[in-house]
């Protein structure tokens, strides 16, 4: 059972970075902690890497190097059978996907 547990912060990254196989790097050496109940904006222009985060948040990419946590949960060392558990019980996910679809990140 997948189970956030009672932590001061809510999401933290640390040294995160994304490259992609063509070369390309989303992120680099990104280090931030969201505390439970903090209010968020991700803003910036295209290609800045918004996107990217939200896939490393929902497991849909993992950094080339870094740690990602959702309380005590390290995303980047989380099984794949607890993927869809992660998703299902993480409003991340469900808003997420509502809103690329509607909109550009």
């Amino acid at each position: 059972m997948l189970r956030i547990a009672n932590f001061s912060y809510m999401i933290r990254f640390e040294n995160v970075t994304k490259q992609y196989p063509t070369g390309n790097t989303a992120l680099d050496d990104v280090t931030f902690t969201i505390d439970r109940g903090e209010f968020v904006f991700v803003v910036g222009p295209s290609g800045s890497g918004k996107t990217t985060l939200f896939r490393l948040l929902i497991r849909d990419a993992v950094p080339s190097t870094g740690s990602i946590f959702i309380g005590d949960w390290d995303l980047v060392n989380l099984p794949k059978n607890k993927i869809h558990e992660l998703r299902k019980k993480s409003a991340l996910f469900s808003r997420f996907k509502a809103s690329s679809g509607q909109n550009n990140l």
